[in-house]
Parts: C-alpha cells; sequence; structure tokens
C-alpha cells in the first residue's frame, strides 16, 4: 500500500481538480473556441479512462481487499483482455488528443487559411485518427495470435496478482511501435508550437490585439506538449535499455518513475487549465467562491448606479 498511498495523495486532489476544470469549461464554453472545448473534453474523458485503467489492472495487484475483482475476471475472461488491451491503446489515444490540442491551436493562431476547414471536419479527423489507433495496437500488441491467452494470476509467495499473457508476443514490436508513433506525433507537435509561438509573438510585436483567451489556450496546449514529451522521451529510453543495449538497474529506474510521469500526462490538463490566466480560471474560481462573483456584481452594480446618480445631478 505504500507506493499506492502515494498515487492516491496526488491522484485523489488530481482527478477533483480536473473534474472542476471540465465543469468550468463547460459552462464556459461560450466564450471559448467550439473546437477546443471538443478536443479538450475528449482528452479529459480519455485521461480519466486512463487513469481508473490503470488502477484497475496495475495497481491494484498488491491490494488484498481488491483480489476478488481479479478472480472474477478470469472467470469473465473478456474483461481482462479489455483491461490489457486498453492499457496500449490509451496510450495511443493520449498522444492522438495532445495533436490534435496542438493542431487546433495552430489553426487558430497561424493556419488562417485552413481554418474554416478544420472547423469544418475536425471531428471527423479526430474519429479518424483514434480509429486508425485501434488496428495499429491490435496488430503490434500480439493480440493477432491465436494462441494468446490473459489472465490475472495470484502469487501465494508475494500475496500479489500480476496478469500473465501466455502465447506469442513481441515486445520489441509493441515497444518499438509505441515509440514511432509517438516520436512521429511529438515531432508534428513541436513544429507546430514552433510555428504558433512565431506568430503569436510577431501578433503581439506588431502591437495588434491578441485575445487573453487565444494565449490562455496555447499555454495550456504548451504544457501538454511537455508532459507528453517528457512521457515518449522515457519510454524511448526504456526501449534503449530493455532492446538495444540491455540495462537492468536502469530499466527498473525508469520503470519506477514511469507511473509518476504517466500520472502528469493523464492528469496534468486540469491543473494547467487552472493555474493558467484566463477565463476557465476565473470560472473555477467563481465556482469555488461563489460569494466573490456575487461581490464582484454587487459592486459593478454600486459603480453603474454612482456613474448614473453623478449624470442627473
Amino acid at each position: 500500500m505504500g507506493t499506492n498511498s502515494i498515487y492516491l495523495l496526488y491522484g485523489v486532489p488530481g482527478v477533483v481538480v480536473y473534474v472542476l476544470t471540465v465543469a468550468s469549461i463547460c459552462t464556459t464554453r461560450a466564450r471559448l473556441n467550439a473546437t477546443f472545448v471538443t478536443i479538450f473534453l475528449l482528452t479529459a474523458v480519455t485521461n480519466l479512462i486512463t487513469y481508473l485503467n490503470t488502477w484497475m489492472a496495475l495497481r491494484l495487484q498488491t491490494e488484498t481487499w481488491f483480489f476478488g475483482y481479479y478472480e472474477f475476471i478470469n472467470r469473465m475472461v473478456i474483461i481482462s483482455y479489455v483491461h490489457q488491451f486498453f492499457v496500449g491503446l490509451l496510450y495511443y489515444s493520449q498522444n492522438v488528443n495532445a495533436f490534435l490540442i496542438t493542431l487546433d491551436r495552430y489553426f487558430a493562431i497561424a493556419g488562417f487559411l485552413w481554418k474554416d476547414i478544420w472547423n469544418r471536419h475536425y471531428k471527423t479527423f479526430a474519429l479518424a485518427m483514434h480509429v486508425v489507433c485501434i488496428p495499429i495496437y491490435y496488430c503490434t500488441g500480439g493480440f493477432l495470435y491465436q494462441n494468446r491467452e490473459n489472465s490475472f494470476v495470484y502469487n501465494p509467495v508475494t500475496n500479489t496478482y500480476s496478469l500473465q499473457i501466455k502465447g506469442t508476443s513481441s515486445t520489441a514490436t509493441s515497444l518499438s511501435t509505441q515509440v514511432a508513433f509517438g516520436s512521429v506525433l511529438l515531432l508534428f507537435c513541436l513544429i507546430l508550437n514552433i510555428i504558433s509561438f512565431h506568430r503569436l509573438r510577431l501578433t503581439q510585436i506588431s502591437g495588434k490585439n491578441v485575445k487573453i483567451v487565444e494565449r490562455s489556450m496555447f499555454a495550456i496546449s504548451i504544457c501538454i506538449f511537455f508532459t507528453q514529451a517528457l512521457n515518449i522521451l522515457i519510454l524511448i529510453a526504456i526501449f534503449y535499455v530493455r532492446l538495444i543495449s540491455p540495462n537492468t538497474e536502469a530499466y527498473m529506474f525508469l520503470v519506477t518513475i514511469m507511473p509518476f510521469l504517466s500520472d502528469t500526462f493523464s492528469l496534468g490538463p486540469g491543473v494547467y487549465t487552472i493555474i493558467v490566466p484566463g477565463p476557465i480560471r476565473r470560472q473555477c474560481i467563481s465556482i469555488l467562491l461563489p460569494c466573490r462573483k456575487t461581490q464582484a456584481k454587487d459592486s459593478s452594480t454600486i459603480q453603474v448606479i454612482s456613474v448614473h446618480t453623478a449624470h442627473t445631478l
């Protein structure tokens, strides 16, 4: 329970903050880009499912009170397949969502010529990218093999369950595909972010009015990009010490820190969105401190009355 306690220490507040962020975006969506709102909500759903699936499939294997669940899904084999399939598939989905947010900010800030096309077809494009991820992971994750068998096996020595996969499955193929897929999307995100940042900076220098909301959403996109980059770099390092130049100590170290970085990628957007100044953070504050919002309205009302009084005297 020691490591799980650490996960819970930041995980529970992280989930609460994420839910608050989603509520804030939903209530202030009229002032935000519709494309950004849709993609952010898609990202939130994906991230929260990823976080929940990680707990159920991987982190509760040492908790005796949860053993009954593993005994149950061993009799319902399809559920263990779903857990295992989601562990890999959601990695692809999270990277796709990070790319979609970056692409959306690019069209909003720099790619004006294609903005209308993006606004009309972004849902179709997002759906197509997520659908493509399914056969990619299914083929490279070893699910094609008929003799593959997933089950959670109890170890009486350690008093834990672990997911065991019987059958032919290539770790090299699965890991290398994840690295290649993530690296390609990361490269595109890097290029698009550089272009967007350059255009945003030129706009500010030229003295044109840059909406605060655009700067705020771009800052959120950049934060997601950094956590995406960190996770992919760690995955590349795992690929190197596991398959190219085997190093047990380095591999164990990377595997130990990977869950924390994964949680940062999954729960981080909720925190970034509240930290970054802008309409979403203001809405969060108004939800948490409704009295402050009321005071602000009363103050503005008093000012209007005072001005009206001054004009009538």
